[in-house]
């Protein structure tokens, strides 16, 4: 945006590069790994780290705005290597959310299975959700509804104002990409092969 990349590293650190020559124009210690890509607004930057929170930077300067915590610092997970037969390394887990933002209110997942609408001016909780399995896909919304999938398999669709579900579906694998919507319909795939079509109206 604006020419600056944002970005964030496997070693705790957030950057803001130039883009015509790769020069860092600020650099902030988040602590641990960035796994998800960042939001970036006209002002702020937002983020989440695998330490549990989710931040929000200015945009200009790199400095701490305020942090949430996502509950999730110690949930671990499995990055690829060697592949061994019977060792479980196909159980890999690379990915986070990027937080999704609509009237004043972000959405973004945690890895202990919560999904939580935050409030982009404070920082403070609006909701959390309760769902089955790590959430490390975007959310998608849809209407007033928020759309996210988890990797034990489950899609979950939840009120925007106050996170109440509406409906699930199971698909039997883990879902290890965000869902996305196309012409009012949840296109949705798993790491077991499936890519299905879900009514967004379902209830």
């Amino acid at each position: 945006r604006g020419g600056v990349v944002y970005v964030g590293t496997t070693g705790g650190m957030f950057y803001a590069v130039d883009r015509r020559d790769g020069a860092f124009v600020w650099s902030f210690a988040a602590g641990r790994a960035v796994l998800g890509g960042a939001l970036v607004t006209e002002e702020h930057v937002y983020f989440a780290c695998d330490n549990g929170y989710l931040f929000k930077l200015d945009r200009a300067t790199g400095k701490e705005v305020w942090r949430y915590d996502l509950g999730d610092a110690r949930i671990g997970r499995v990055l690829e290597h060697q592949v061994v037969t019977n060792s479980g390394d196909f159980d890999f887990d690379h990915a986070a959310p990027q937080p999704v933002l609509l009237d004043g209110v972000l959405f973004v997942g945690s890895g202990d299975g919560r999904m939580h609408g935050v409030n982009a001016e404070s920082g403070k909780p609006v909701w959390t959700f309760e769902a089955k399995g790590k959430i490390r896909t975007d959310a998608v919304i849809v209407g007033d509804r928020v759309v996210f999938g988890t990797l034990d398999g489950i899609v979950y669709a939840v009120t925007r104002d106050v996170g109440r579900e509406v409906w699930k579906k199971e698909t039997r694998a883990a879902i290890t990409a965000s869902p996305a919507l196309v012409d009012g319909r949840i296109i949705v795939g798993n790491r077991g092969g499936l890519l299905a079509a879900l009514d967004a109206a379902l209830d």
